[in-house]
């Protein structure tokens, strides 16, 4: 199997650039990648991230943020925070 080659944006003073050509980012939140991308776990559900990514990108979404934090409870451990 071929490897894919890895592309990089680059920038030209304040334009970005993705081989070459004008990149415009078009993004979105994706705040529960975090609890849903988990190897287990109540809300473990990696199939669901895959298909939720096709989607955004089928929509034109070319750029994600995810939330890689967790808070600490006052009500103990709560493993999907």
């Amino acid at each position: 199997m071929t490897q894919p080659t890895p592309q990089f944006v680059t920038r030209r003073g304040t334009q970005l650039l993705l081989d070459n050509q004008p990149f415009v980012v078009s993004g979105a939140n994706y705040w529960q990648a975090m609890n849903l991308g988990m190897p287990s776990g109540p809300s473990s559900d990696r199939a669901r991230v895959l298909r939720d990514l096709a989607d955004l990108s089928s929509r034109g979404i070319n750029m994600i943020r995810i939330l890689a934090a967790s808070e600490a409870s006052q009500f103990g451990k709560q493993p999907d925070r």
